[in-house]
């Protein structure tokens, strides 16, 4: 029986339509996951509903998240359909999805976001050929008025920033999916900072030269920086994507439209950022209204009960 390793080499050879890295990382990531689920090297035979449901079962049961769970069933499934349509395996899939729990995401306070805006602009040292004060203070600044993903924001390259007019193409391939570009406008804060980062010569053509690359290294600095800030630190919550979440929620708060700033393809995309505490914090639309008491009639009330009246 064929392993499962081969035809998932064999199917990433002519899926044109799964060109990224980290993509094609994900795909086998989840084989290698379900050959540790199965202790032993699954073949195509395992493509079947039972096992598969055990393996999502099992990684939630392991203290996973049901989305992560659905993500890497999404994955195998791709695979098996696209065995089943070529006649490698006999049946579809008739798989479901786990129930997810709707997110509640946390955004960044205002008191908060000026406390780690000043924790930035108080490093030290240097990162690469920067002063580690200007390298935060642009990065933040870049997220506050993008709410990009960390992914593409290192990967922004000088060539794509104007700063004549303030802006910033990011061209899609660098984004999450790899189809929507985005064009960005910059506050005079932001072009201010790049204008001093890209003042100074750069090997890589990045804007944000740094000495590493691992996301582990960022992370053990970047909670430095939170932690001087005198903010909490929650892992896999405080990250880069807490200001993206900011961001978002921002926008809804101030009456914007979240959903068409990130071009994202469905409404519920953009709920899964939005800090619903802040947004009925404000007020607008949100019930309970302080005006409207148990006796107030609905807008409109009399004037159809006496039209019906008369």
């Amino acid at each position: 029986m064929q392993p499962l390793t081969e035809l998932l080499e064999h199917y990433l050879s002519v899926s044109p339509q799964i060109a990224k890295h980290t993509t094609r990382e994900h795909y086998w990531r989840s084989v290698r996951q379900f050959a540790a689920h199965l202790d032993r090297e699954p073949t195509v035979a395992d493509l079947n509903d039972d096992a598969i449901h055990g393996f999502m079962i099992a990684a939630v049961r392991d203290g996973l998240a049901e989305a992560t769970a659905n993500q890497r069933m999404k994955q195998l499934r791709a695979l098996w359909e696209w065995a089943a349509r070529r006649r490698l395996v006999d049946q579809f899939p008739t798989l479901k999805k786990m129930v997810e729990p709707e997110p509640l995401p946390v955004a960044w306070r205002p008191d908060e976001l000026q406390r780690l805006f000043a924790a930035c602009a108080a490093q030290t040292g240097w990162i690469g050929p920067h002063q580690a004060a200007t390298w935060w203070l642009a990065l933040h600044w870049w997220l506050y008025d993008t709410g990009e993903r960390a992914a593409a924001t290192f990967s922004l390259r000088r060539e794509w920033v104007d700063l004549a007019s303030g802006t910033v193409r990011v061209p899609a391939k660098t984004r999450k999916g790899g189809r929507k570009a985005m064009v960005y406008r910059l506050r005079p804060e932001t072009v201010a900072l790049f204008t001093q980062m890209m003042a100074l010569p750069s090997d890589s053509g990045l804007i944000w030269d740094r000495p590493w690359k691992e996301w582990q290294c960022f992370y053990k600095r970047y909670r430095r920086v939170v932690q001087a800030a005198g903010l909490p630190w929650a892992k896999r919550k405080t990250g880069l994507h807490k200001m993206r979440v900011t961001v978002f929620t921002m926008i809804e708060a101030h009456g914007g439209n979240a959903t068409t700033f990130a071009r994202h393809s469905h409404r519920s995309v953009t709920e899964s950022y939005i800090d619903k505490a802040i947004i009925a914090a404000c007020g607008a639309g949100q019930w309970p209204l302080e005006a409207v008491r148990p006796d107030s009639p609905p807008p409109g009330f009399w004037k159809r009960l006496w039209g019906r009246a008369g």
